[in-house]
């Protein structure tokens, strides 16, 4: 695989994807791809070799062998009526975290925050009538309930975060 090739057409993917947003007001549906991308270059972070139910990457190094979903997404910078929500999630599958990234207007990450299973699915059991959570109970919760949750592990400008929480 062409590394460059990928970095290249991902950084045109990134680029039209925010200029289609300043033009139409419309979101291109990338973010997910590019989060996975971010976060498998920003973290060490894998595709896995053989395909997991959940499972978007394998960590390596200081992640060895964590096995996580990724979720998307990106905040415009325009007022909205609604919480920026984190969408449903895989609750079945092998996988033991979620990483939330989180982009800027220009599709470029600005902060990535790591969910343990146990502490999302505790979350995600509270009854629907709590903040932060849909009333239809499908497993989704707003960004800002997520970030309550979970632990940034890198922002732009300081990297890898160790030390949170």
């Amino acid at each position: 695989m062409n590394l460059y090739a990928i970095d290249k057409l991902m950084n045109e993917t990134r680029r039209l994807a925010a200029e289609y947003h300043k033009l139409t007001g419309q979101v291109l549906p990338v973010s997910s791809e590019l989060g996975r991308f971010y976060v498998g270059n920003l973290l060490s972070f894998e595709i896995p070799q053989q395909i997991e139910s959940g499972v978007d990457l394998i960590g390596t190094g200081i992640w060895a062998e964590l096995k996580i979903q990724i979720k998307a997404r990106v905040l415009f910078n325009t007022p909205s009526h609604s919480k920026a929500r984190v969408g449903q999630f895989k609750l079945g599958g092998a996988w033991q975290a979620v990483a939330l990234i989180l982009m800027n207007d220009l599709y470029l990450p600005q902060e990535i925050y790591l969910c343990q299973r146990a502490a999302l699915e505790q979350a995600i059991s509270v009854p629907t009538a709590q903040p932060g959570f849909t009333h239809k109970g499908r497993g989704m919760m707003s960004v800002a309930k997520f970030k309550a949750i979970s632990l940034l592990i890198w922002a732009e400008g300081r990297g890898i975060i160790t030390d949170e929480k």
